[in-house]
């Protein structure tokens, strides 16, 4: 769900709050949780993401490497 918010300038869009889009914005803004969540969603069709091994071990892989604990599980999730 999207939900339209005027600033004065240009609308910005907010998301519903744990949704795939949500988690997806706050990962390419740099928060290291939403991509380990993210990673979780995608490896076990959780938070509205269809599972996807290949998009599950790219957000698992940049989360680990940052020191996301639940990326690190799901990346050995994969590895199985």
């Amino acid at each position: 769900m999207q939900i339209f918010e005027s600033n004065g300038k240009k609308p910005s869009i907010t998301f519903e709050k744990g949704s795939k889009f949500d988690l997806i914005d706050r990962a390419a803004k740099g928060d290291i949780e939403a991509a380990g969540l993210l990673a979780e969603g995608y490896a076990n069709g959780k938070y509205q993401c269809e599972k996807n091994d290949i998009k599950a071990m790219k957000w698992a892989k940049y989360a680990a490497a940052k020191g996301d604990v639940l990326a690190g599980k799901v990346l050995e999730q994969l590895k199985k």
